[in-house]
């Protein structure tokens, strides 16, 4: 199994699911504490997509790694 293929099957398990809401959260944490103003408001905002994404499942890079949003590889039609 190759880099890609490990780093898809880890993204769409448990344990990357939850990364991207750990990672969403944090960003969500530094924008708002740390940041502030306009770009801690643009980095909370930014932050809904890896909490979403961890939270439903759906990987908004998947086709970059030719897989859908949901991690399958697309069927083939002859």
């Amino acid at each position: 199994m190759g880099a890609k293929q490990q780093f898809v099957e880890f993204m769409r398990g448990r344990s990357g699911r939850l990364a991207r809401v750990g990672l969403g959260a944090t960003i969500l944490a530094l924008g708002l504490l740390v940041v502030g103003g306009t770009g801690g408001t643009v980095m909370a905002i930014f932050s809904a997509m890896p909490i979403a994404s961890g939270a439903t499942g759906i990987c908004p890079l998947g086709p970059l790694f030719g897989v859908d949003f949901r991690g399958r590889c697309p069927t083939r039609s002859a």
